[in-house]
């Protein structure tokens, strides 16, 4: 699946919040209450002022009634929705935290891989590409690939909250997230976080490895001793590879807490 395929899914997702707070409206109680006291008021007042034989404290007691009703009814639902607001609060961020993990985690996870297969596709940097294109088109990925992860791992954190609402530990719970589908996106963005610091770490010996050569074609000692494996020198490339590791340690660090605390359930 492409990054435009997940780019349409995106769209679908906020089109249907869109036409969920169009459709959602607003609670009219108090509004009705209101306007039921009104026409009570008018009614009554009209009657008091006629000549008709029904004292007018009758009226007066009645018109204290109808608007006492509405009053205690606010006062009482007030208090009743308050508590259950609090009991459902909850609940509710465990369905927001479902959402947040289908609508947007995995567009995410997924962007990143599709970066990800690009970077290990021979087509997409070898083919008509001079190096240095090729390099920054390196860079390029690894920046995208890890901007998608840790966005993912800071979002999955937040999971962590009300992680018993939120995931599916028993496999008897369709509303949940189903414990496979956590751990599948888990494990695939260790797998990205791996295959990146792999790659860098290639990309650092191989640049080794050709300053070795340079350096040795300008002394013309012809020296075979072998260039530092491994070691990220000063240059603008090193200082992305620097940045994009030690921002992908501290997303490996979430990951790693998320599997800590799933794994006391």
């Amino acid at each position: 699946m492409t990054i435009s395929d997940w780019k349409i899914i995106q769209i679908r997702n906020d089109l249907r919040k869109i036409r969920q707070m169009v459709v959602r409206r607003a609670s009219v109680r108090v509004g009705i209450l209101f306007d039921l006291f009104l026409i009570l008021l008018a009614f009554v007042l009209n009657q008091a002022f006629e000549k008709e034989q029904v004292p007018r404290v009758i009226w007066l007691v009645i018109a204290i009634v109808g608007f006492l009703v509405p009053v205690v009814a606010v006062v009482v639902g007030h208090f009743r929705g308050k508590r259950l607001r609090r009991q459902s609060a909850r609940v509710q961020n465990a369905r927001d935290l479902i959402s947040l993990f289908d609508d947007e985690i995995c567009y995410l996870v997924m962007s990143a891989d599709s970066f990800f297969s690009s970077l290990y596709s021979n087509s997409s940097l070898t083919t008509n590409k001079s190096e240095e294109h090729t390099n920054t088109l390196k860079e390029f990925y690894y920046l995208e690939i890890s901007y998608y992860l840790n966005k993912s791992a800071r979002l999955l954190s937040l999971i962590t909250n009300n992680i018993d609402n939120v995931i599916d530990f028993n496999d008897n719970d369709t509303e949940k997230i189903s414990r496979q589908r956590f751990d599948n996106v888990l494990n695939l963005i260790d797998e990205m976080y791996d295959g990146i610091e792999v790659s860098i770490k290639q990309s650092v010996e191989k640049e080794a490895a050709q300053r070795h050569e340079s350096a040795r074609g300008q002394s013309g000692l012809g020296s075979k001793s072998a260039p530092s494996s491994g070691v990220i020198n000063n240059t603008a490339s090193s200082s992305v590879f620097r940045s994009i590791l030690s921002k992908n340690a501290e997303g490996r660090k979430s990951i790693a807490a998320i599997r800590r605390i799933e794994s006391v359930f």
